[in-house]
């Protein structure tokens, strides 16, 4: 990696920024054993750079005043009673019913090919 001039191009978030160079690229698409072509890097260079740029602003976003996210939906979830539902339920199958589609059964029960040796 190089090391841009203070004063770089406008819309970087530090004066002094390290510039992706196509090694370090090449580098890490070996690494994460990703096949790009040598006219590809170029462009990723500068695509991951201006990924890079924009990580570096937000690190500057001050959040010390944002609590933690713990979960995108703090609502709570409706539940529902455990419970095993009878043929008295409405929708439920009976052990007949559930066979009757079934492409294979076995001694009242689905029969499904081997996975495992």
């Amino acid at each position: 990696m190089s090391q841009r001039p203070a004063g770089g191009a406008a819309g970087d978030a530090s004066a002094a920024t390290t510039v992706l160079d196509t090694a370090t690229v090449r580098r890490a698409a070996r690494l994460a054993r990703i096949a790009v072509r040598d006219d590809e890097l170029p462009g990723l260079a500068d695509e991951l750079e201006r990924v890079r740029v924009f990580v570096d602003a937000l690190q500057g976003v001050d959040v010390d005043h944002i609590a933690p996210l713990v979960h995108p939906n703090h609502d709570a979830m409706p539940l529902r009673p455990d419970r095993v539902p009878t043929s008295a339920d409405a929708g439920a199958l009976t052990q007949d019913q559930a066979l009757a589609n079934a492409p294979a059964t076995r001694d009242a029960h689905f029969a499904v090919p081997r996975v495992v040796g």
